[in-house]
């Protein structure tokens, strides 16, 4: 927001079967029969090639099972291989920050209000303790007067229940009450704050892009409970400090 004024993210192991056959010796399947029982040898004859036949297919079968165990046993082996690297994908360089992570380490500041543009988000320092901290929305960086100013600022004032209006090339003119304002700075496009948003979802904050033509007219917009809070913690002089 601004004006010109305080108003304004198994190989299954399985089961195979294999074929097998109860074949005699092939000594006895070829020998000689007598010549008077040409029937006989036809019969026999008959039940050699059946039971050559079936060697053969259950070789077959048998060979293949075999086959399959080898692919089925190699990967199982690669799929156990690939479980650390799957548990290793919530380890990436993009993961956001820990909870515990203390942005206000090295402040020797009473208190400041640290805000950065691309993690969306805002803390209140008292020295090197961090005491609060929230999502929220910034700027429009589409023109220049819609960005939020990077810099650092005081808080120069604090007023209750009024209404903040302006005029600028994203939106044209804008008349937006609000409960909370603490203006922070000024320039040649007007005047920048904290200030709570009622319009707005709960999930907004945190989760609209400066690059799109969601933000703000440059003010930082805190949920307003948080805006209160600021509100009643800060004071006038309080250090503001907008990192990109």
């Amino acid at each position: 927001m601004r004006s010109s004024s305080l108003e304004s993210k198994t190989i299954r192991p399985g089961t195979y079967s294999f074929y097998h056959s109860d074949r005699r010796p092939m000594s006895s399947v070829y020998r000689q029969q007598p010549a008077k029982a040409p029937a006989k040898n036809k019969s026999r004859l008959l039940f050699t090639i059946v039971v050559v036949a079936v060697a053969v297919f259950g070789f077959s079968i048998f060979r293949n099972n075999a086959s399959n165990n080898t692919v089925a046993n190699n990967n199982s082996n690669k799929s156990i291989k690939s479980v650390p690297a799957v548990l290793s994908g919530n380890l990436t360089k993009d993961s956001k920050p820990a909870a515990s992570e203390n942005n206000c380490a090295g402040n020797t500041l009473d208190k400041m209000v640290l805000i950065s543009i691309s993690k969306r988000h805002a803390w209140a320092c008292e020295k090197d303790k961090q005491v609060n901290d929230s999502a929220i929305i910034s700027g429009m960086e589409s023109v220049e007067s819609t960005k939020t100013p990077v810099g650092t600022f005081k808080i120069y004032g604090k007023v209750k229940d009024t209404v903040l209006s302006g005029t600028d090339p994203t939106t044209g003119q804008w008349r937006e009450p609000v409960s909370y304002w603490m203006p922070y700075h000024d320039n040649q496009y007007g005047t920048y704050g904290f200030h709570d948003a009622p319009w707005r979802q709960s999930s907004d904050f945190g989760n609209i892009d400066p690059n799109s033509m969601n933000g703000s007219h440059g003010c930082v917009q805190l949920p307003t409970n948080m805006a209160k809070w600021v509100y009643e913690w800060s004071e006038i002089g309080t250090t503001v400090i907008v990192k990109s």
